[in-house]
């Protein structure tokens, strides 16, 4: 239970994190800016469907599940990025591995 909270605490942060770096990348990204734009287009095509209200509920939900997943794919790239960036400095020598130099001092 310990190592539960401490992982869902570690990618809230890291959710936190990633939110503050992707701004940047984001506002200056042409290739996210246009398909920001084909998003826009299809929920504005979206809502001029004539649904049903279940069949709107239904990709409602669809389409929020979507979000979600793709909230905590963002997350988890966002962390592995890390661990790969940890690993190539430690590949190159440039910190080394299981080591804590404060603690020496």
């Amino acid at each position: 239970m310990h190592e539960d909270n401490i992982y869902k605490t570690v990618k809230r942060l890291l959710e936190e994190l990633k939110e503050d770096s992707l701004v940047y990348f984001m506002s200056n990204d042409r290739e996210y800016k246009e398909h920001s734009s084909l998003e826009e287009d299809a929920r504005s095509a979206y809502t001029d469907l004539e649904l049903t209200d279940s069949q709107r509920d239904t990709i409602n939900c669809l389409i929020e599940a979507k979000e979600l997943i793709t909230s905590d794919y963002a997350t988890l790239s966002y962390a592995a990025g890390i661990k790969d960036a940890i690993n190539v400095l430690i590949g190159f020598g440039m910190i080394r591995e299981n080591t804590t130099e404060y603690e020496n001092q």
